[in-house]
């Protein structure tokens, strides 16, 4: 299967002289299309800073990242803009929702740019996403008017909205009670099975359980990998490998 992600030899660095420090150092991944995988580490291993440099939101020191061909390295700032709009979705830990507008707006407004004169298929179409995610009805909420796992529902059909070809995703469950994390997790589920790549950030066991695919991150490296049998979906199993592998690797 064709890759749709490659990063290559990843160096990225913060700081300057005697105090930069190098977060990534020379990670190399490759993303096939439509996959579920699920980056950890313990915190400053670097996962969060290698899913912004894969999307494109930080610029690297070293190396390169393409997506379905495209090197990012060659795009100007706007250029990028519209790539990451069309072509990616993002799902944070705390959905950035606009509090001076209801739940449909936010949801179409990154679409609003490209579709000035679609409005009413933009309206549509969030619409037929709502009530895919569970949250039908909730079109003209305040965001002070919902939970924490309905705002993240209404995130994630904003990041459908392009049908994008992959899924960013920095802790998408970790402000979310129990029930409400596993309600996104098999939300996530339905997306990936329609054939979106998902790629998720995460602390959390049980989230990457639920992916096909675990690399595991330590100082800026991506130290062991772990990949599941796609037919055996018995995520108490499953979960219990990644915690075997963390304390193999020292994780």
């Amino acid at each position: 299967m064709k890759n749709l992600l490659c990063g290559k030899e990843i160096v990225k660095s913060f700081g300057e002289g005697n105090e930069k420090t190098r977060v990534l150092n020379q990670v190399s991944l490759e993303v096939e299309r439509g996959e579920y995988l699920s980056v950890m580490g313990p915190s400053g291993s670097g996962k969060s800073t290698l899913l912004y440099a894969l999307s494109g939101m930080d610029i690297i020191d070293n190396g390169s990242v393409s997506l379905d061909g495209l090197e990012l390295s060659g795009l100007e700032d706007e250029e990028l803009s519209d790539l990451r709009r069309r072509k990616m979705g993002f799902v944070f830990q705390q959905p950035a929702l606009l509090r001076n507008l209801n739940i449909l707006d936010n949801i179409i407004l990154p679409m609003m740019r490209d579709n000035r004169k679609q409005v009413g298929t933009l309206v549509q179409k969030a619409k037929t996403l709502m009530r895919l995610s569970g949250i039908e009805g909730l079109e003209e909420r305040e965001i002070t008017q919902m939970s924490g796992g309905q705002l993240q529902r209404a995130g994630i059909c904003r990041a459908l909205m392009a049908d994008p070809d992959i899924i960013f995703g920095d802790e998408p469950t970790g402000a979310l009670n129990s029930k409400a994390a596993q309600e996104i997790l098999d939300l996530f589920d339905q997306i990936q099975k329609a054939g979106t790549a998902i790629l998720l950030v995460t602390h959390d066991v049980q989230v990457a359980a639920r992916t096909n695919r675990v690399l595991f991150m330590q100082d800026g490296r991506i130290v062991s990998e772990l990949r599941f049998q796609k037919e055996k979906l018995d995520y108490k199993a499953r979960a219990e490998q990644v915690m075997v592998q963390m304390r193999r690797v020292g994780i």
